[in-house]
């Protein structure tokens, strides 16, 4: 999972980068990014990592065709913010920010398999990493974002939602818990069924929520 999304994360921010500078990008220049990405480690089998590789090659060449078709360039792609909350520093990088008519829209790409709409929708709505974009957002720039974007490289779909100030405020107490947490060392796992569905350490974490056999 690690391996396979961050591969097609270089390839994709190469293409952005691309598009910020007006210059285009073949499907091949793309997947030779991902390739050059990709390490051969943590995959069931050979089979199994020839699987996820035909499926990023595929998820990158229908996304290079749907980002050519929009036409939209970003203004910022993988930009990084830095803001105090309370005395905390936050620090972090936005994967895309497109700003149009006075108004921004932050995009993440996610490398999970979402087939449904309506999952996709949820999952921005409920999303804590597109929250302190958000925060972050305003902190920097002096106002919210008009709304968050979690777009789904395999699929293709797009879930959307708006941050509201209720839920910004929201996202600034989680940050104050977490501050806590580390200033008093502590770093004990809090897994939850959901959380641990979709880690990348399930398998091997002594604390997952997630039993097998």
């Amino acid at each position: 999972t690690v391996v396979y999304g961050n591969a097609l994360h270089r390839a994709v921010a190469e293409l952005e980068k691309r598009l910020v500078d007006g210059r285009t990008m073949s499907d091949e220049e793309l997947i030779s990014v991902f390739e050059a990405a990709w390490v051969s480690e943590g995959f069931l089998t050979r089979e199994h990592e020839e699987q996820r590789l035909t499926a990023g090659r595929q998820a990158l060449r229908r996304f290079r065709l749907q980002q050519e078709e929009a036409g939209a360039v970003p203004t910022y792609v993988e930009k990084e913010f830095s803001f105090l909350w309370q005395h905390n520093r936050v620090n972090g990088r936005w994967d895309r920010i497109d700003e149009t008519g006075g108004e921004a829209v932050i995009i993440d790409f996610k490398s999970s398999d979402v087939r449904l709409q309506e999952d996709a929708t949820k999952k921005a709505r409920a999303n804590l990493q597109l929250s302190v974009y958000a925060l972050a957002y305003r902190e920097n720039f002096g106002q919210p974002p008009a709304r968050v974007e979690l777009h789904y490289l395999e699929s293709g779909l797009v879930g959307a939602a708006v941050k509201s100030e209720a839920d910004l405020e929201k996202t600034g107490e989680k940050i104050l818990e977490a501050a806590r947490g580390i200033r008093s060392r502590d770093h004990a796992a809090k897994p939850t069924y959901m959380a641990c569905r979709f880690c990348a350490y399930q398998h091997i974490c002594p604390s997952t929520a997630i039993r097998e056999g």
